[in-house]
């Protein structure tokens, strides 16, 4: 093949690579890179192929193919290694740590993102370093971690805001506001919400205002703001459905669901679940299909099926725990304990709720408070073990 051509063929792919991944649509870029590898390969330039297999590993995880994902991100974390670029054996360790994340793996997530900060502050990067606290403070919150998440992420806004990356300001304040749903700080996460929807109109980048759209519609649905959340989720699935993201879509859904749950239209509610469990269960994100369970639980407990209530909420119980999602675990505990008590079984259902509300408090968030109510309300304020 012509050397020339082999040579335009990687260096278009590196020049259009941000545009490729931000505007999509993914399949046509992952032909774009997956072309630039081939390239890059036939002609010895190791630097290039690690390049180009960087990009393709981001694109074809953004598209649900994790195992291809990591193959490609392990291929050019090897290149890098072998030619001692450090600089880009950082980039290659924070994708697969985005990989590794997408698949439950938070404690690989975070070895692969504190190497990959260690690098960026040997070569003084400092927009790699905020990106991989961004990573960090999204494992953190995943797993958990909130106080160490928000610290990480406010340390990634600060080092954004000196070096004057739009981009990765956007993509830390998304991250800050999953947090601040968590804790309560709505009007907080509403504030970031809006500010990150300003940074990605302004960059014209549609995966950072899908992920805007999507964080700011919880903040919107918990402060009781439904058809402003409403508008959001259909907004950030749109976007997403154009850009090929199905996790994006699926998550988008989901809150959208929730949000027709608790608008009566429990039939929608369903329809938008089954949907959204159908992509989580494709992607093999248990993490997700966890969140997506305890949401489709509730909706079933309010339309009277307890007998299946009961059983997705156990589903998301099992799943929570072996993904070790600390705040799934205690909303599908609250939902069991509740669920319980419909039933007359006073017992068993203050029993799940005391174990909600150590997790709740341990965690920070507010639903200890309305757990604690409710669990005086029906006389069962003691604490019990929780095995």
């Amino acid at each position: 093949m012509d050397s020339g051509l082999d040579e335009t063929t990687v260096a278009i792919s590196a020049g259009l690579a941000n545009l490729l991944r931000n505007d999509g649509p993914w399949p046509s870029a992952i032909a774009v890179q997956t072309a630039a590898v081939a390239a890059a390969e036939r002609l010895g330039d190791r630097a290039g192929q690690a390049r180009a297999l960087t990009e393709l590993g981001n694109l074809r995880g953004l598209t649900g193919d994790y195992p291809g994902a990591e193959a490609s991100l392990q291929a050019a974390l090897k290149l890098r290694q072998q030619t001692g670029d450090k600089a880009g054996q950082a980039h290659a360790l924070t994708e697969l740590a985005n990989m590794r994340r997408l698949t439950d793996d938070y404690p690989g997530a975070e070895a692969s993102l504190r190497a990959a900060l260690k690098l960026h502050k040997e070569t003084g990067d400092r927009v790699g370093q905020a990106y991989a606290l961004t990573g960090l403070g999204s494992v953190g919150r995943e797993s958990g971690d909130f106080p160490g998440a928000e610290a990480s992420l406010r340390t990634a806004l600060e080092l954004c805001e000196e070096t004057g990356d739009k981009a990765g300001q956007a993509y830390a304040l998304t991250q800050l506001i999953a947090v601040q749903t968590a804790t309560g700080e709505y009007a907080d996460a509403i504030r970031n919400g809006e500010s990150a929807l300003v940074i990605a109109r302004e960059l014209g980048d549609r995966l950072r205002l899908a992920r805007a759209l999507m964080e700011l519609g919880m903040a919107q649905r918990l402060t009781g703001d439904y058809d402003s959340a409403a508008r959001s989720q259909q907004a950030a699935h749109d976007a997403c459905a154009e850009l090929g993201n199905r996790l994006g879509q699926a998550t988008a859904l989901t809150e959208l669901a929730d949000v027709r749950r608790l608008t009566g239209d429990h039939q929608g509610a369903l329809l938008d679940l089954d949907k959204a469990i159908g992509i989580f269960q494709d992607l093999g994100n248990r993490g997700a299909l966890a969140w997506a369970l305890n949401y489709y639980a509730a909706v079933l407990a309010g339309t009277g099926g307890q007998d299946r209530a009961i059983a997705v909420y156990h589903d998301a119980l099992r799943l929570a725990r072996e993904v070790r999602q600390p705040d799934d675990e205690a909303i599908a505990l609250r939902g069991l304990g509740e669920a319980r008590l419909r039933e007359g079984n006073l017992e068993a259902g203050a029993a799940c709720l005391r174990q909600a509300l150590e997790i709740f408090r341990r965690l920070g968030m507010p639903a200890a408070g309305q757990v604690t109510a409710r669990l005086a309300e029906i006389g069962a304020c003691s604490p019990a073990k929780t095995g």
